[in-house]
């Protein structure tokens, strides 16, 4: 559970517990407000964490979560509920190359 309430249910993939479904906390897990409704142009230029719903779209809000910028992912307040991160490139790979052996997940040009 997150600190807004919401449940997400798991899944065992081989070695790794993912959540089922996305993200749809509103504020960091220190209680903290993750600021949203920004115009397009502020979010391109944002240099601190923030949310929007895909389309500004509520039914998109129940059926995808919400929608971070790297600022509020990579935030030390917090994204996660308790005892959950958000997923590194090697945990991301992991969970590819287990569906697919041969994806190729090397990434060259990848901002780090």
């Amino acid at each position: 559970m997150d600190v807004d309430g919401n449940s997400y249910n798991t899944v065992k993939i081989a070695t790794q517990c993912w959540t089922q479904s996305n993200l749809k906390v509103t504020n960091y897990r220190n209680g903290n407000n993750i600021p949203t409704g920004l115009s397009d142009a502020q979010w391109g230029s944002a240099t601190s964490g923030a949310y929007a719903i895909y389309n500004n779209d509520a039914a998109n809000d129940a059926l995808y979560g919400k929608l971070y910028n790297w600022y509020s992912a990579t935030d030390s307040r917090g994204l996660c509920p308790t005892g959950w991160h958000v997923p590194s490139d090697a945990e991301w790979n992991r969970l590819v190359k287990y569906h697919d052996p041969n994806a190729d997940t090397v990434c060259g040009n990848c901002l780090v």
